[in-house]
């Protein structure tokens, strides 16, 4: 399928003229209006001490080699959009695996370092994920999540913008966590919905206080959860959406207990340096546990309703933060998660990445929780949490985020072009 068919998919043929008219606004014959536009996002980044991660096409970046390294004053990740902007999934493994290559080679030229990716479009197969694994990536951001937070001030565009999430094929935050999930060495980390484009290219807002209130619900939704939200915003737009941009971090930034801005590529590496956290646990004669862990800095412990000889002090909810990595405490049961013998690996592993201790044993009498579940797919994911989560049941576990965050906010947006001619010959498939 040609890219230019894609993009009519994707936008509709009212949206693509959208699109097309506003392209001499955003971009310029020359580096010129993306390098002001990526300054003036960097700027706002400085100011909340931010970072985030910008996935672009190596061909735009062989093209424009010195733009992305001025901008490395700022707390900016550049990862990979493909080689070229078109549609993976319509590709087969053999064309994606040297696609990626060559795109990494390109920002590899100009010493960016390439740990990540992200589809156009959002767009992938399981062939994607499987090509990204064998050539050592450490994070996709290519699945879409849609929150439920569009309210009346939108109703009169929403075809366009369910047109979006079909084409995406993003799933729904209600059903799903908005959480990453490491896949054989390759953490993927979910996109947010609605983004910038659906701000302004589909519901056509203007004004940056009802942008900022879709995504400070997000936030917020996310912050209750403990979740993740990626923000999505393509510096081409940031003179239209930085009201909105600066409102969700202010927001994040009044929050206690606080929320943890990070890039993609940081949120990837404490995924899995905290899963692989090493935990010991023993019983004295008089019962008194002792649990002592060994990981990544920022790690803690999170206690709810256990007598603890350790100091500790309330985190959040009824939650309270132990202190250090070695604790000491009395409970009639083991404060984890117990699982039977038949229960799925995936289950399993689920839940560790949660930070959650899992113990496989028979014996479901000795713990606070126990699972029995053969099955476990993707859509029980929700349920388990909220099973855990909103009960009072004694539980010790670590914290999901470094430095006892509540949530993650990640700030990340495509650089489709740097120059016009790059935006025009996306549609060429070059």
């Amino acid at each position: 399928m040609k890219p230019l068919t894609v993009a009519l998919r994707g936008k509709g043929i009212r949206g693509l003229i959208k699109r097309v008219s506003t392209i001499n606004d955003r971009y310029g014959f020359t580096p010129g209006k993306m390098r002001d536009s990526l300054s003036r996002f960097g700027k706002i980044l400085e100011q909340y001490h931010a970072s985030a991660t910008f996935p672009i096409p190596g061909i735009v970046v062989s093209r424009n080699p010195k733009v992305l390294s001025e901008l490395k004053k700022y707390h900016m990740e550049f990862a990979l959009h493909g080689y070229t902007h078109i549609d993976h999934s319509l590709l087969s493994f053999e064309r994606q695996m040297t696609d990626f290559e060559l795109g990494k080679q390109k920002l590899e030229e100009v010493g960016i370092e390439c740990s990540g990716f992200r589809s156009p479009y959002l767009r992938h197969t399981p062939d994607t994920i499987t090509a990204l694994q064998k050539l050592g990536f450490l994070f996709d951001g290519s699945q879409g999540i849609a929150w439920d937070v569009v309210d009346g001030e939108v109703n009169g565009n929403l075809e366009s913008y369910e047109r979006a999430l079909k084409f995406y094929r993003a799933i729904s935050a209600k059903a799903f966590p908005s959480l990453p999930r490491l896949e054989e060495g390759l953490v993927r980390i979910p996109y947010s919905l609605p983004d910038d484009e659906s701000l302004v290219d589909r519901f056509k807002l203007t004004q940056p206080t009802l942008m900022a209130q879709l995504w400070v619900k997000i936030l917020q939704k996310s912050y209750q959860s403990g979740e993740l939200f990626t923000l999505g915003l393509h510096p081409e737009r940031i003179k239209e959406c930085e009201g909105a941009l600066i409102a969700t971090l202010q927001e994040a930034r009044s929050l206690k207990p606080h929320v943890w801005i990070a890039s993609q590529s940081e949120i990837a590496r404490w995924w899995i340096d905290r899963l692989n956290t090493s935990i010991s646990v023993t019983r004295d004669e008089v019962g008194m546990f002792e649990l002592e862990s060994n990981g990544p800095p920022g790690l803690t412990i999170l206690v709810r309703n256990i007598q603890m000889v350790t100091p500790e002090e309330h985190w959040d909810g009824i939650y309270n933060q132990a202190a250090g990595l070695k604790i000491n405490y009395f409970s009639d049961k083991r404060p984890f998660i117990g699982l039977s013998e038949a229960s799925d690996e995936a289950l399993e592993s689920f839940l560790r990445q949660q930070g959650y201790i899992v113990e496989r044993s028979p014996h479901s009498d000795a713990y606070s929780f126990y699972l029995d579940c053969p099955g476990f797919e993707a859509q029980d994911e929700r349920n388990i949490l909220d099973t855990i989560e909103n009960s009072s049941l004694p539980l010790v576990r670590l914290g999901r985020w470094p430095d006892a965050a509540r949530s993650v906010l990640s700030i990340s947006g495509d650089i489709e072009g740097i120059t016009i001619w790059d935006y025009s010959l996306r549609f060429f498939g070059k």
